[in-house]
């Protein structure tokens, strides 16, 4: 079950088409210890697109910490806490 903060941030990234997918697709991989900051750096990472979304998950089981400095969140612990998207 996803955080409220995560189908808050999916709502807010994708369009209402792709959203269950996406919920789906976050909610089924498998995260890093880094879970939270990773989701969320997947969900800015895909700007709201479904096969960017996949490369995101892709990317954090093959080196997290290369997802988390291209969503910007690699050099502040608590980054992902304050990204907030702008609405679609």
């Amino acid at each position: 079950m996803l955080e409220p903060r995560l189908l808050e941030l999916i709502d807010l990234v994708f369009a209402p088409e792709d959203r269950e997918q996406a919920r789906e697709l976050i909610d089924s991989a498998e995260w890093p210890r880094e879970g939270e900051r990773c989701q969320i750096a997947a969900i800015k990472c895909s700007d709201g697109r479904i096969d960017r979304l996949v490369s995101a998950i892709d990317q954090a089981s093959i080196d997290y910490r290369d997802l988390l400095m291209a969503a910007g969140f690699g050099h502040d612990m608590f980054a992902h806490l304050h990204w907030t998207p702008e609405r679609r």
